[in-house]
């Protein structure tokens, strides 16, 4: 829980990037008490062009470091489920994403949560969280009203 940066280091800049035309985010966070370090976060990412859809999460307090991986696929597999209906999305993506939750938290259990645990509220997260980025990635690319 301390910064990669060494005595001698001086971080001189940082960069985030502006979601643009069809692009979407989400992001959420579980911790015990405000302020408190993450017993597991997600961070989605989804750009829609035209016809192409892609799609990314970033999952933290589930490793030693943040992970980030491609969901295109899973999105994909709940978006068909689902008929497209965004209100279904987040169940949709429940059962694909099991096995995402298996593959990146990899932390052992502790006395806040155990690994089980957080692979449940990643999941839980994660299927929330990518669900948003696509609506507001389609919203942004005009393929929705507002």
């Amino acid at each position: 829980m301390t910064t990669a940066l060494g005595p001698e280091d001086i971080l001189t800049a940082v960069r985030f990037p502006v979601a643009g035309k069809g692009e979407g985010f989400g992001f959420a966070e579980i911790a015990r008490r405000h302020g408190d370090f993450a017993l597991a976060g997600v961070v989605a990412r989804v750009r829609v062009r035209g016809t192409e859809t892609e799609a990314e999460l970033t999952g933290f307090g589930v490793s030693d470091r943040p992970v980030t991986r491609p969901a295109t696929g899973e999105l994909a597999a709940a978006l068909r489920e689902s008929g497209g209906d965004v209100n279904r999305l987040p169940g949709a993506l429940s059962d694909p994403l099991t096995a995402v939750a298996e593959e990146l938290v990899d932390t052992e259990g502790d006395a806040h949560a155990s690994r089980e645990y957080r692979r449940r509220l990643f999941r839980t997260l994660a299927s929330r969280e990518l669900s948003k980025a696509y609506e507001r990635a389609r919203r942004s690319a005009g393929e929705v009203d507002s």
